[in-house]
């Protein structure tokens, strides 16, 4: 029996390659009947990943379930109209499923030593490893999003291994989630930004200038005060001389790489209305295997990537079961009452613009911390915020908005940054919260303040 389970569970990936090929299929064409198949199926890998799942994850996939169908049915769905949005998220669990790809291709064309390269320091001096990571981290999201949070944190995993866990688990997730929001916060290409744009009517150029500013601030305090807690720590990992030839030419391949990536995404996103995430889904596998010919390493990426994908895919039991449950819930939660009770609250306080600021603030790192999305949250602001919307009230909110819907993506328990560090590190995702927090907390303040000072001086 144990036997038959082992082979069982070795195989799952099976029913994921299934489950995608099906969604696609269904995106593009919007069939019905179709859409049917890949409702069925993913329920059936939530069940599959909710029974593989930890204790903690079983709660709160069981919890974001019930809650979503509950409010629901308050609000007049019918199940069947409800049980349809657990595909809502389907795209970033294929997205997520192909990150072995990109990470296959960095290290089979020997960029992964790059990174290594750029974060090593000689003595070992975790303090300095740390700056040298956040800027890293910084660098490659800008280019890479998201997967640079893939890539980093499996190169630090390495390095960090023989090290006390609880060090290894507050540097990476530190140094990695902390860089990701700052970098990303001021990305043309990041779906958040272009939402509060919209939503507010601002541009991104009068917006731009002071999500840079922020973004400088926080870094550089990242850099100087964060820094200091890891200043006497010092690790064993033994970093290889640096072959200075060998390293700039393998940096070279590396930018080349991520800028190519970027510009590719850049073009596919505006010339495809698919969306940034599904976009970068779709390139993933094509890029990386050109990426391999020119490199003359596709036996080599073959040989690698195929089962690193298999073996992701096999333990991709929390993506799902958060993703899918969060889909189920977020329609519940927008159909309810909730949204129209936190409209009348906005109305008490327009009177007084910071208040108005931190409202935006506390609603998105509330919603966040139970699995409401800043982008939906954002969503919800937008049509509450219309009545006071103008020329003098716009740049700020928008600053807000993105300052504060992206800081909290280092804290923030269930979103995806989160949990592909929860996955490496093996930790609850409230762990993640409790040492981001203090982060979260001090740029949204600040981007308070940046907005204050707009709105009264600017």
């Amino acid at each position: 029996m144990a036997r038959e389970t082992s082979q069982f569970l070795n195989r799952i990936y099976i029913g994921f390659f299934i489950l995608f090929v099906l969604f696609l299929i269904y995106f593009y064409t919007g069939n019905t009947t179709v859409q049917y198949a890949v409702v069925t199926i993913a329920s059936v890998m939530f069940v599959i990943s909710w029974w593989m799942s930890s204790k903690l994850f079983k709660i709160i996939g069981g919890a974001f379930l019930l809650i979503g169908f509950l409010l629901a049915f308050v609000s007049g769905i019918s199940f069947s109209e409800t049980i349809v949005h657990i595909i809502d998220n389907m795209n970033l669990l294929l997205f997520l499923s192909l990150l072995p790809f990109i990470n296959t291709v960095i290290q089979v064309g020997g960029m992964e030593e790059s990174i290594v390269s750029l974060i090593e320091d000689q003595k070992g001096r975790l303090d300095k490893i740390y700056n040298r990571t956040i800027m890293t981290t910084y660098v490659l999201t800008i280019f890479l999003n998201i997967s640079s949070i893939y890539i980093v944190q499996n190169v630090l995993g390495k390095i960090l291994n023989g090290e006390d866990r609880n060090v290894r688990i507050h540097f990476i997730a530190k140094s990695t989630l902390r860089a990701f929001g700052l970098a990303v916060m001021w990305s043309p290409i990041e779906i958040l930004v272009g939402i509060s744009i919209d939503e507010t009517g601002a541009s991104y150029f009068q917006v731009i200038p002071w999500i840079i500013l922020i973004s400088i601030i926080m870094y550089l305090y990242e850099m100087k005060k964060v820094s200091t807690e890891f200043s006497q720590i010092q690790i064993g990992y033994e970093f290889e001389k640096l072959d200075f030839d060998a390293v700039k030419k393998s940096l070279i391949k590396l930018a080349i790489i991520v800028i190519s990536f970027m510009a590719l995404v850049i073009g596919l996103v505006e010339y495809f209305d698919s969306g940034f995430v599904m976009t970068v889904a779709l390139i993933i596998i094509p890029f990386s295997v050109i990426t391999a010919i020119i490199l003359r390493v596709f036996s080599y990426f073959l040989q690698v990537s195929l089962p690193a994908w298999k073996a992701h895919n096999n333990t991709m039991q929390h993506f799902t079961v958060l993703f899918l449950s969060l889909g189920v819930f977020s329609k519940g939660f927008s159909e309810s009452v909730i949204p129209v009770y936190l409209e009348s609250i906005l109305r008490q306080i327009e009177g007084f613009f910071p208040f108005i600021l931190l409202f935006i603030m506390v609603l998105i790192y509330i919603l966040s911390m139970i699995g409401v999305h800043p982008v939906a949250t954002i969503g919800i602001l937008g049509s509450m915020l219309a009545p006071i919307m103008s020329e003098a009230t716009m740049v700020p909110i928008a600053v807000v908005m993105i300052v504060c819907g992206l800081g909290v993506a280092a804290a923030a328990p269930y979103g995806m940054t989160s949990t592909l560090t929860n996955q490496l590190l093996k930790i609850s995702p409230y762990k993640i919260t409790k040492l981001n927090w203090p982060f979260s907390l001090r740029i949204g303040f600040l981007a308070i303040l940046v907005g204050s000072f707009i709105y009264y001086f600017v």
